[in-house]
């Protein structure tokens, strides 16, 4: 407290009274000197507790100020982002250790520092630019950068800056963006390796809405539906499906699970093509449950399809093979054992001495027709076997068409009369100008095998058969209207017989197969012999087909090509052996090369007729050597099929050192194609088991009888 005596004291009073008596004028009256006294006491006492007061609020500010100001230091310090204060030159000035801790160094090593140093070289000329817009422009900028790596670790900030108008500086907030970036790296990683996929897989990734629009949808639709993804973005999927009905069914299946796995469906392409498909596809469901959209995969399964149906058909033509093979077995079975019991029971019969000379004759008929059925049969098989095999070959040579029908209608006329059936054969050509370049051996095949079906299933009316220019609908394909000149020929074999059911006509000309193949048939044959005649006919380029009315009859149609001039390069010339000159008595040496018991004693009692001397062997080896001690020989009959060495290697040694003598083979073999290879390996003639003494003899006088 103040003196009484001090000035300050004194003055004090003084503007304390003062100030009383200006609030109070009759104050003075009213108090003793005493109580101004008093109250001028007071007013320094409380005075002096104000003064203490401010000092108090003073300290208590101060101490509020240091407080804000260590709690501000520590949101600076340890804040999440960094805190940078730069130059214009970029040295900073200060920052937070927030911000050293981002850069990877002290805070202290970091003043005065540039703050490029720690941007990295490739991206040095975007944070350069970036201060000189914080510095040009006096208003935020940002941009993001990667900073030198100091620990292996590359790491990417985001920089935001502004001027500070007092101090002229760039106040710099640096955010660690580091883990984003490699999210957003490794996302972009799995999105380009997804999109990668997703464009190049074969399969076909689609989205579509509820309603059924394709949100998205790989490239790779096009290569299974000619469309492009620009033209189904925004299409409705369904209108893919190629039925209301399976959109119905795939909606079912899906709204009932929310999925579907392998739902197989028929799509069109755009084209209209129909592929087969299966497809998987997800129900979609948002945030809160309710679906959104549908994801799906479609892959192409049309080969799998296909495949499958192939194997199924496959499947059904082999249990029908075997359901063929069965009724051909026990039809080849029948074929073969009916002459067979034919030949071995009249044989039995002509043992008895008692028969008639007429039993006797009609017996050997017997035999002999049962025999011709059984080598028929047998020459049918293997002719399949060998069209099968590819080893038929067509062999060119000038035919005569009239001629050919001539011997037909002479072959079977007998026949066809003892059924009291009319026989008529039409040509359309004159005799001189019915020549052409064709396989004769081939065309009258067919022709048997027609004219033989004909008259089998014939009863009454009439056969007749031929060639025209003109026959159907084939005017057009058979007759070259610009130079007037025909291209093919087209032959027919017409009856009256029974005819084939509709039903049945696209069976005729498959192997094995009959109209009726069942038991019960009323007709022999082994089903081959239009299968042969189909062969052929494509062989010399040409093509077959049949016309036919249940019970009405039949006509047969094949077509073979128009050619009149020599086709000397496909006729194959064979050097024939010179032939021997020989006297018409003599009494001819002949080898027989013979290895069957029974063939031998046939071909001996057929070459007594033209010598008693003659040779027999069993193997090639024996031929040779016969032949070497005998050069004087005029005949051999070599059998092809021998033990050690073969009749063409035989003969083939025996031309080495005679090419005079006279060699006929015969095989049991039984193919045109023998004959060629025969004459090929040096061989004179030819002639097919069984044999024919009468033919064996007719082939011997051909060349040793002038």
């Amino acid at each position: 407290m103040k003196s009484t005596d001090d000035p300050e004291a004194v003055l004090l009073r003084k503007r304390a009274v003062k100030l009383l008596k200006k609030r109070t004028p009759d104050l003075e009256s009213q108090l003793a000197e005493a109580d101004v006294l008093k109250l001028v006491h007071e007013l320094e006492v409380h005075q002096i507790e104000l003064e203490l007061q401010n000092e108090e609020l003073k300290l208590a500010k101060e101490r509020q100020a240091e407080l804000a100001t260590e709690k501000y230091v520590a949101l600076y310090d340890f804040a999440p982002s960094g805190y940078f204060t730069l130059s214009k030159e970029g040295r900073i000035i200060d920052l937070n250790l927030s911000g050293a801790k981002i850069i990877g160094k002290d805070r202290s090593h970091l003043r005065n520092s540039s703050f490029g140093f720690f941007v990295s070289a490739d991206n040095q000329p975007i944070f350069n630019k970036f201060l000189s817009d914080v510095f040009s422009r006096k208003f935020k900028q940002t941009c993001e950068v990667a900073l030198k790596s100091f620990d292996n670790l590359p790491r990417y900030v985001y920089l935001s800056g502004i001027i500070d108008e007092q101090s002229n500086h760039c106040l710099l907030t640096m955010v660690d963006i580091t883990d984003r970036k490699r999210a957003e790296e490794d996302l972009r990683k799995s999105e380009e390796k997804y999109r990668s996929i997703f464009e190049n897989v074969q399969d076909i990734f689609y989205q579509i809405d509820l309603d059924g629009k394709i949100i998205d949808i790989s490239p790779s639709v096009k290569n299974y539906s000619e469309y492009i993804k620009a033209d189904l973005i925004g299409s409705s999927v369904y209108d893919l499906y190629l039925t209301p009905d399976e959109r119905a069914k795939f909606l079912e299946e899906l709204n009932k699970n929310g999925e579907v796995r392998d739902y197989e469906l028929t799509l069109k392409t755009k084209s209209g093509e129909i592929k087969y498909t299966s497809i998987n596809a997800r129900l979609i469901c948002d945030s809160e449950g309710h679906p959104d959209h549908i994801d799906g995969m479609i892959r192409d399964i049309t080969e799998r399809v296909l495949v499958y149906q192939e194997l199924n058909k496959a499947l059904k033509n082999a249990e029908e093979s075997d359901r063929l093979k069965s009724a051909f077995l026990a039809n080849m079975s029948h074929e073969i054992r009916t002459p067979l019991n034919g030949i071995l029971g009249f044989a039995e019969l002509l043992e008895d001495m008692k028969i008639s000379e007429e039993s006797r004759q009609h017996y050997v008929k017997v035999i002999r027709n049962s025999g011709m059925r059984m080598l028929n049969i047998i020459n049918d098989i293997i002719d399949i076997s060998k069209i099968e095999a590819g080893q038929v070959k067509a062999s060119l040579k000038e035919t005569n068409i009239n001629e050919l029908t001539h011997n037909i209608y002479s072959l079977f006329k007998p026949e066809v009369e003892a059924k009291r059936i009319k026989f008529i054969v039409k040509n359309s050509l004159p005799f001189e100008e019915a020549y052409i370049q064709t396989d004769e051996d081939k065309v009258y095949a067919i022709f048997v095998n027609l004219v033989k079906n004909a008259i089998k299933f014939t009863n009454k009316g009439q056969i007749e058969f031929g060639y025209t220019f003109n026959v159907g609908n084939t005017s057009s394909e058979s007759v070259d209207l610009k130079n007037g000149k025909p291209k093919e020929l087209v032959f027919f074999v017409k009856d009256t017989g029974i005819g084939i059911p509709a039903e049945k006509l696209g069976i005729v000309f498959e192997r094995f197969r009959q109209v009726n193949d069942t038991n019960t048939r009323n007709f022999e044959g082994a089903g081959l012999g239009l299968s042969i005649s189909k062969a052929y006919v494509e062989m010399l380029g040409g093509r077959i087909w049949v016309e036919s009315e249940y019970a009405k009859g039949s006509v047969f149609y094949f077509t073979i090509p128009y050619i009149i001039q020599p086709k000397t390069e496909i006729e194959k010339k064979v050097e024939v052996m010179p032939k021997p000159e020989v006297k018409p008595n003599k009494k001819y040496k002949i080898l027989v090369v013979e290895d069957d018991k029974y063939s031998e004693m046939l071909l001996t009692l057929a070459v007594e007729t033209f010598s008693k001397k003659y040779f027999k062997v069993k193997s090639g080896i024996d031929a040779v050597e016969t032949c070497r001690k005998n050069p004087d020989l005029d005949l051999i009959l070599m059998d092809i099929r021998l033990p050690e060495m073969d009749g063409y290697e035989a003969t083939r040694q025996i031309r080495q050192f005679n090419k005079n003598v006279t060699i006929i083979a015969q095989t049991a073999f039984g193919q045109s194609t023998e004959s060629e290879k025969a004459l090929e390996s040096g061989f004179n003639d030819y002639i097919a088991k069984p044999l024919s003494v009468s033919s064996l003899v007719s082939v011997m006088k051909r060349h040793l009888v002038k």
